[in-house]
């Protein structure tokens, strides 16, 4: 990141970074009812964060020092893309959560609007692919059973124009996301 300053330039690059999308993420919230489902990607990402900065604690205290909790963070470092397809697969599926919960008055009315701006950051993320692949994979899934024969034509029609209008929305994947 480049120094601070006040420009649309910084503002751009400041949403690009996945920090940003966290924060981001935890503002959506924060005027609602309690949401579990929302707290499952913070939780896991500090589970991430803290498990790295241990190994560090524990490499510092040497090789040897408490070997429990070495395979321990090992064995999550091991599961550490599976965490991250989870995060992602939440932050997706909280979306129409959202609207849900919005018709029974349990979060604000922005709420899904900003979150729908949050996954939109999220897909053109550089850092993260995660969000993208498993979008892709829902997609691939979505069009898969609404090719089944034994599929209502009603929901097939409802299938292909949802793809279709969430597909409008993607992001080039080598620009920014519109301010």
């Amino acid at each position: 990141m480049p120094n601070f300053h006040f420009s649309r330039h910084y503002l751009a690059q400041l949403l690009l970074e996945d920090s940003c999308h966290n924060v981001l993420y935890s503002l959506i919230f924060i005027n609602g009812s309690p949401i579990t489902i929302a707290l499952i990607p913070v939780f896991l990402y500090s589970l991430l964060h803290s498990s790295n900065y241990t190994r560090k604690l524990l490499d510092k205290a040497g090789p040897t020092s408490v070997p429990i909790l070495r395979n321990l963070i090992n064995k999550l470092v091991a599961r550490q893309t599976d965490i991250l397809r989870i995060i992602a697969f939440n932050e997706i599926i909280l979306f129409p959560f959202l609207f849900f919960m919005l018709f029974y008055g349990k979060c604000s009315l922005l709420s899904p609007f900003m979150h729908f701006n949050f996954l939109v950051y999220r897909y053109a993320s550089r850092r993260n692919p995660y969000t993208r692949q498993i979008m892709g994979e829902l997609r691939m899934k979505a069009e898969e059973f609404a090719q089944r024969p034994s599929t209502p034509g009603f929901i097939k029609t409802t299938i292909e124009k949802s793809v279709s209008l969430l597909s409008r929305f993607a992001v080039p994947m080598n620009t920014a996301p519109r301010l």
